[in-house]
């Protein structure tokens, strides 16, 4: 993982869990645990260049894609931290680069 992109994911996430906090009341569900059906993050667009479909895109759609985002991208560096296999290319580089993709295509 590059410096820049650990920034960027530090920073979308204390951006993310900032607005989070500011706009939802303690009695809602975290985002993280709400249902991304209909979202139009939850799925690579069929778009060309995967382009998200804009049109579809509400505000209310970014809290709850980048908390799943975010919490699905930190399991999986978590399981491939915890591998017991000797560390390679292929097991930590290739994995860490498919990993996180609800996160990249919330914040693209």
């Amino acid at each position: 993982m590059t410096a820049c992109r650990a920034l960027a994911l530090s920073l979308t996430f204390v951006s993310g869990m900032t607005f989070f906090a500011a706009t939802h009341a303690a009695s809602d569900p975290p985002p993280s645990t709400r249902s991304l059906e209909g979202n139009p993050f939850a799925a690579p667009s069929t778009l060309p260049y995967e382009l998200p479909d804009f049109a579809h895109i509400k505000d209310a759609d970014f809290a709850p894609a980048l908390a799943r985002g975010i919490s699905e991208h930190m399991r999986e560096v978590q399981t491939i931290a915890r591998n017991s296999q000797a560390p390679s290319f292929e097991n930590t580089i290739v994995a860490l680069e498919r990993s996180g993709l609800l996160l990249d295509r919330t914040l693209r």
